[in-house]
């Protein structure tokens, strides 16, 4: 009878100590990871450094005040990043009405980059291919006739931008 109240014992501690090597594992994993962060610095100067400015929340920004407000008679605007194969950004309008045009793009986070825009169906089928500094708008005066319209700003081949480099794209109807 003593025999099996031992074996009964030793079942119950194992029961007990079932969660323990999980727990213990757990709370040396949190150790160790705090003693890592510990060993990091913070600077709050580092955050204010032109080169922490590079992120994409402040590229947006940088970007949105290139750009400027969008005035009236903006029919298709759009914005997105220039990183990583294809390094381009593209928009598109299904149907334009026929009528003169400003095609505003600007890029932050790169020296320059190549607008093209182009019409399906009208006689020529690039309207526009031509590069530009980024950092500031450039604006390119087209007449479009009834139809899609699509514009494309790329990286040129053998431009590096950096890793939060963007683009933005209006196109603006001029009114009669």
């Amino acid at each position: 009878m003593m025999a099996s109240k031992v074996r009964r014992g030793v079942n119950r501690r194992d029961r007990c100590m079932e969660g323990r090597p999980v727990r213990t594992a757990a709370t040396a994993t949190s150790v160790l990871l705090i003693a890592g962060l510990s060993a990091c610095s913070y600077s709050p100067q580092s955050e204010t450094t032109p080169a922490a400015l590079t992120g994409a929340s402040s590229t947006v920004a940088d970007l949105q005040q290139v750009m400027g407000l969008k005035p009236a008679g903006t029919v298709l605007e759009g914005s997105g990043g220039l990183t990583g194969p294809p390094s381009a950004f593209a928009v598109g309008y299904n149907a334009v009405d026929s009528g003169d045009y400003s095609v505003t793009a600007a890029c932050v986070g790169a020296p320059q980059a190549l607008l093209t825009v182009s019409q399906q169906g009208s006689s020529s089928s690039s309207k526009v291919s031509v590069s530009f500094s980024c950092g500031s708008p450039h604006v390119e005066q087209i007449h479009f006739v009834v139809g899609p319209v699509s514009a494309r700003v790329a990286l040129p081949s053998g431009t590096v931008g950096s890793s939060a480099a963007r683009a933005e794209i209006r196109i603006t109807k001029h009114s009669p």
